[in-house]
């Protein structure tokens, strides 16, 4: 396939919030019983993601409702497990009057989103004690402030399950589900945890553009992707690729196990850096060789793959890169507010919102 050009990511100069219905936002992934063994006071709403009926459940929300189901109860890593209950029994001095949730943290947001976030893994203090992505920690202040001022969150701050925060056109995910110590998580445990994000990419179905939030979150697309060779990270990077549907995995299926060979190609182009933005010496665009969870075809060494079917613009996707708001990187400058508040800027622009 030939070379695009590379993608203008200009920032848009106007949006406006559109209001949705609360149904398609607070996914709340713990039932009724899950609540009342933790303590933690949260609201009939809340629990049943303000769905006015069972059957107004739309096939997306009940997937990831299945997901975080199995997330929530998830024990594979002992170390991780040991961890995050170790926490929620300590506490920090702070936070000494309240119920941690010790448990993973699945993900949050709007099931229709065309946005979607990837992070590293739920901080110590943070998600592990409220149940929330980016929820009661410095780096969540930073994360909602931007997505309130860009249009896709009702409010600028995130501190509980039950704060009235909803996304619209976004949703917010980690690759490793519970939080690691000093926020190191081993290959291992990130590979234990795969399954759950590629379940939750593949339920969002109208998911255009990726936002990772670290070279550890852009590592983990571009390998739910496929993508190769794997797309140089840097602070504003932003690339196109095209790819087949990807099928929902099985939570007992690995990375691993998944076909080796490409069966489609695809190319990107970027990345396109604001001038302004810290970054790294800017990657040239390269191919890049993806494919789907379908079983490759043997070709032999004189056939060429199959050729990619026409593009259409909704197989057309994005990956944006932005240094992740840990407190490392905004105490020292090296992400500022403007920095971050472009980046999603651009990202409502390429979503077409």
């Amino acid at each position: 396939m030939p070379l695009r050009f590379p993608v203008q990511c200009e920032p848009i100069k106007r949006y406006s919030r559109q209001r949705r219905s609360p149904s398609l936002h607070r996914l709340v992934p713990v039932t009724k019983n899950e609540v009342a063994k933790s303590g933690k006071a949260v609201s009939d709403d809340a629990i049943s993601g303000d769905a006015e009926s069972e059957e107004a459940v739309n096939p997306r929300e009940a997937s990831l409702a299945a997901v975080a189901k199995k997330v929530v109860e998830c024990r594979a890593c002992e170390r991780l497990v040991a961890w995050r209950e170790e926490v929620a029994r300590e506490k920090r001095a702070a936070y000494r009057d309240e119920e941690y949730w010790g448990r993973p943290v699945p993900g949050f947001g709007d099931p229709a989103a065309r946005v979607v976030l990837v992070g590293l893994a739920p901080g110590a203090h943070g998600a592990n004690r409220t149940g929330r992505m980016f929820t009661g920690d410095r780096s969540g202040d930073w994360l909602y402030r931007a997505l309130w001022q860009t249009g896709f969150a009702n409010q600028p701050k995130s501190v509980g399950l039950d704060d009235g925060l909803e996304l619209t056109g976004a949703y917010i995910t980690a690759p490793v589900k519970c939080a690691p110590p000093a926020n190191k998580p081993t290959t291992q445990e990130r590979d234990n945890c795969h399954p759950f994000l590629a379940q939750e990419l593949a339920a969002l179905t109208k998911a255009k553009v990726f936002v990772a939030l670290g070279s550890f979150a852009a590592r983990e697309v571009a390998a739910f992707f496929n993508l190769k060779p794997r797309p140089k990270f840097a602070h504003g990077a932003c690339y196109e690729f095209c790819l087949p549907p990807v099928a929902v995995l099985p939570s007992s299926v690995s990375a691993s196990s998944l076909p080796a060979s490409p069966i489609s190609t695809s190319s990107i182009s970027g990345p396109s850096v604001p001038a302004s933005a810290h970054s790294d010496p800017s990657p040239s665009p390269e191919s890049f060789v993806c494919r789907d969870a379908s079983p490759s075809v043997p070709t032999s060494s004189h056939t060429d793959p199959p050729p990619h079917p026409p593009i259409s613009p909704e197989e057309e996707k994005h990956l944006i890169c932005s240094y992740h708001p840990s407190q490392q990187n905004t105490f020292t400058g090296k992400l500022t507010e403007e920095m971050l508040r472009s980046v999603f800027e651009q990202v409502r622009s390429l979503a077409g919102y």
